[in-house]
């Protein structure tokens, strides 16, 4: 094997320096300006999904009557799903104020506390052996206990005593 085969010619003629492609161009300029002043929209990315025969079909129907490509059908409604799911969302996510803690008592037990527990209005803890009372709820829903001078006015005796 002779050396003259394997090496490459080379053009050693001086050449004028290469202006960058337009394409290139405008990428760097887009690259370096801030996203809100680019001039050209970001290219919108290819989405392929498989979907039952029916779906399809109501897609097509749906295009063919609004008079447009599938593709926008598509868009359109996954966009409003999207939205619909944020709006879900953010509304759950709003802090609720919590319900009242009689909300749904139709009555109230006395009792003897075996155990210490809290009453739900005052937070004051109620010692073992302490009289307390229990709500009585219509539907599901947390435990009610609350201490004597917690209920309402209206099941207490004149004196403030515990009925």
């Amino acid at each position: 094997m002779s050396k003259s085969k394997s090496k490459k010619k080379t053009d050693t003629s001086p050449k004028a320096p290469e202006a960058p492609a337009p394409e290139a161009t405008a990428a760097e300029a887009a690259s370096e300006a801030p996203p809100e002043e680019n001039a050209r929209p970001r290219k919108e990315r290819v989405l392929h999904t498989r979907v039952p025969a029916v779906l399809d079909q109501e897609l097509r129907r749906l295009a063919n009557s609004l008079r447009v490509p599938v593709s926008n059908v598509v868009r359109a409604l996954l966009e409003d799903a999207l939205h619909t799911v944020d709006d879900f969302g953010r509304k759950r996510s709003a802090k609720t104020p919590p319900a009242a803690p009689l909300a749904g008592v139709v009555g109230y037990q006395r009792l003897m506390l075996a155990r210490e527990e809290r009453c739900v209005l005052s937070d004051r803890v109620l010692a073992v052996g302490e009289e307390a009372w229990l709500g009585i709820r219509d539907g599901p829903g947390p435990r009610v206990i609350v201490a004597p001078e917690c209920l309402p006015v209206s099941i207490r005796n004149p004196q403030g005593d515990s009925q």
